[in-house]
């Protein structure tokens, strides 16, 4: 069998970076069951010369303390069980030394004792904080605690996991990691901070040098030690006052958050470790810092806590370009141990990589990732050439990257960007009109159907989005016209009617629909719904599949939406009923579906419109439950928990008091704040959402004779609708939800200067976006 050399020198890079005693421990697990691979690392390793660091000067092997000056009397000493081989390092207040442990199993640990003179009850606690910190978490990402105690001397230790590997900037460049090899090893540390923050604690310190790399059964592995400065989340074990020392940084300052440079422990939350973990990924990408360390070093604590809290670092890209311009040398030395070549590694760090890092450094941190699973996730994105939450909210920059996932029958990402501005679908199917008279075109037909299908997806992607009116009506129509010339070709395609019937649905709620913006032709909507209901129809007669049954429950309740928009309470609920029964019968689990969970509040909302109050109060608890239980199987759903949010407003209105209809009001406004403020690219409905919120908590605060209050929320109200109708001049929704504000009726009711000054910025806004 023949060895693959990359990997081999991968692996003799890495050992040849570790101190003598561990190479052969780490050799054996890297080349687990591949004896050759093994054999052939040991014997390059045998003569290999010993590696350089980065400065140039020979590694130091690690060594007993006692062989060098100033020796350590605790070599050689035993604690309990564990008898002391060498000195590992010192951090502010501990001792950490590599241990043998003789029982119940022999191994070797890492021990940390506190320093003689260290303790003072300050110190004490924050020692038994990191121990308790550590005692909390069970990840393969975080160094485990095995044990506990006190020495003869009275002095704490506890006992960690011992770690084989090296600094995880070193190990990438050792190994000479691709970009695309260095970002799933940092997704590898995302997820073990994700662990400890899940855990109520923050690590504060995370560096380089506390996230140690090696090979486990072949593949790398990361762990992070050295949780001595972690704050807990959690007061029951730790008090904050233990945790930031008055006058004195607590951590690295090139790692460092603006929040921990200030010195307050009020401000220091999950996000001050996403910002460590954005400096770690610039470092692992662009091969340099944000700050300079030699200028952070050099400066006062004052001029320190300024250029962290300040001053805005240059995006990796032009670190990288700076680098380049500086030395030639090293920047190639980057770009080898990147395995690319110096021209293009600026080039792979420019957009997404500048973006996703950037947004981890923002100086706000409710700019930056709201954790380290958001930060994952977006890389995850950017590895599978999805759109990045980071990225610019543009609609080119999105079909771009839709572009690039859909591959084929139109490969060149400028002419599928062309479908979008200039009719090229249409002329496409056109050409397969022609070519179908000459070869059996199925296969090429069924590559335009999935590309239609991606542009539906890309269409209801960006639905909720600000100012798109015009990008949907031309991709809808494009997408329409495209079918119907396929159509004629294959009348009997239960693909391409079935996805007529799907665009239908999605015209008809751009004409005139109720859960996104629309142009308020709600006549149209209703031609359109009907036309594809007969569709759904045809198709659940051919064959009662899941699929089919789905769309037939998803025509129906827009014909019920409709019938709602004209006060046909009756046929509606009709509707509403019918579909509930589809969408039961396409259903192959016993989880309602977000389709159920809400045709459960449209069959309540009828029966309340039609003065059946018991009925209504069933359906709206069968529908709250539904949705519950529909987010916490999918947590990361935006949807689903507007979704609770909207029952909310239901439940309010069904309410009896005011106190009880406030506190739905209440829930309603504080879960759509927080989708407006984590999901920037969706800002358009979740603006209009927040809007309504706080006029409905301003009119119920007035029954309550709360005044002052209820005047802010319903400014606050005007603000926000009238920006979502400046920023989408054509969304009709929007219009009659601002103009209804202003009516007397509702206006009257509340005074001050704020709500004068939005009332006339609104009427402004209407004016000027009018017909």
């Amino acid at each position: 069998m023949t060895l693959d050399p990359d990997r081999v020198q991968k692996i003799l890079n890495t050992a040849l970076a570790l101190p003598g005693d561990q190479r052969t421990d780490f050799v054996a697990n890297a080349c687990v069951g591949d004896a050759a691979l093994q054999a052939e690392v040991e014997s390059l390793l045998k003569h290999a010369p010993e590696p350089l660091n980065s400065q140039n000067a020979p590694t130091t092997p690690e060594r007993p303390a006692s062989s060098l000056p100033g020796e350590d009397a605790n070599i050689g000493r035993i604690i309990d069980r564990y008898t002391i081989t060498a000195r590992l390092g010192e951090g502010g207040f501990g001792l950490v030394y590599r241990a043998s442990q003789s029982e119940p199993i022999r191994r070797d640990v890492a021990l940390k004792i506190i320093k003689p003179g260290m303790d003072s009850k300050a110190v004490l606690s924050r020692f038994e904080s990191e121990r308790q910190a550590l005692a909390l978490m069970d990840h393969p990402g975080v160094a485990r605690i095995l044990d506990a105690g006190t020495t003869d001397r009275g002095l704490p230790y506890f006992v960690m996991e011992y770690v084989k590997g090296i600094p995880i900037t070193k190990f990438a460049d050792t190994n000479r990691l691709q970009l695309r090899e260095r970002i799933e090893l940092f997704i590898g540390i995302c997820n073990a901070v994700q662990h400890a923050h899940a855990k109520g604690i923050i690590h504060r310190d995370l560096k380089p040098g506390n996230i140690l790399a090696t090979y486990e059964n072949g593949r790398p592995a990361i762990k992070i030690i050295d949780f001595g400065i972690a704050k807990a989340l959690n007061p029951t074990f730790s008090a904050g006052e233990h945790v930031t020392e008055e006058g004195r940084l607590i951590g690295t300052p090139e790692y460092m958050s603006p929040e921990q440079a200030q010195m307050s422990a009020i401000d220091v939350d999950t996000r001050s470790d996403v910002y460590s973990l954005g400096v770690i990924l610039y470092e692992l990408l662009a091969g340099g810092l944000p700050f300079e360390p030699r200028t952070l070093h050099s400066a006062s604590l004052a001029e320190i806590q300024r250029i962290i809290r300040e001053v805005d670092p240059p995006v990796p890209s032009n670190r990288y370009e700076e680098l380049r311009s500086s030395s030639m040398e090293v920047s190639q030395n980057v770009a080898r141990s990147r395995s690319i070549d110096a021209s293009l590694l600026q080039k792979r760090l420019k957009g997404d990589l500048d973006w996703i890092i950037m947004k981890c450094l923002d100086k706000a941190p409710v700019r930056r990732y709201a954790t380290a699973d958001a930060l994952s996730s977006d890389l995850h994105r950017y590895l599978t050439n999805e759109p990045v939450e980071a990225g610019p909210p543009t609609l080119a920059y999105r079909f771009r990257k839709f572009a690039v996932r859909r591959t084929g029958l139109l490969a060149s990402t400028a002419l599928v960007f062309l479908v979008l501005l200039g009719g090229v679908i249409t002329s496409t199917a056109l050409w397969l009109e022609a070519d179908h008279q000459r070869t059996l075109a199925a296969e090429r037909e069924d590559q335009l159907v999935d590309l239609l299908v991606d542009i539906d997806e890309f269409y209801r992607d960006i639905a909720l989005d600000d100012g798109t009116m015009q990008e949907r009506r031309l991709l809808i129509t494009e997408q329409l016209n495209t079918v119907d010339t396929l159509l004629p070709m294959n009348p009997t395609s239960q693909r391409l009617r079935r996805m007529k019937a799907e665009l239908l649905l999605d015209k008809a709620d751009l004409v005139g629909g109720s859960t996104s913006a629309n142009e308020g032709r709600f006549d149209d909507a209703f031609t359109l719904r009907k036309q594809a209901h007969s569709v759904a129809i045809e198709l659940v007669g051919e064959d009662p599949s899941n699929e089919h049954q789905l769309l037939l429950a998803n025509t129906l309740r827009g014909l019920g939406q409709s019938h709602n928009g004209m006060k046909e309470y009756r046929s509606a609920l009709e509707r509403y009923a019918n579909s509930l029964v589809a969408a039961q019968q396409s259903n192959a689990s016993n989880t309602p579906t977000r389709l159920e969970n809400s045709l459960l509040k449209s069959i309540g909302d009828m029966h309340s419109k039609l003065g059946d109050d018991a009925n209504r109060d069933d359906y709206y608890a069968q529908s709250m439950r539904g949705r519950k239980q529909f987010h916490a199987a999918n947590k990361g759903d935006t949807q689903s928990y507007r979704d609770i949010a909207i029952m909310h407003s239901s439940l309010a209105g069904a309410a009896n008091s005011p106190e009880d209809k406030l506190e739905h009001f209440n829930q309603y406004l504080e879960i759509h704040l927080e989708l407006f403020r984590t999901n920037p690219g969706d800002a358009a409905t979740h603006r209009r959402d927040c809007g309504l919120g706080h006029s409905y908590v301003a009119t119920t605060l007035m029954k309550l004779g709360r005044q002052d209050e209820a005047a802010g929320h319903y400014a606050e109200s005007l603000a926000l609708l009238t920006e979502n109708l400046r920023l989408n001049p054509t969304d009709a929704r929007t219009r009659s939800n601002l103009e209804k504000r202003l009516q007397d009726s509702y206006r009257n009711r509340f005074s001050g200067e704020a709500v004068d000054e939005q009332v006339e910025a609104a009427r402004e806004v209407l004016d000027s976006t009018g017909n």
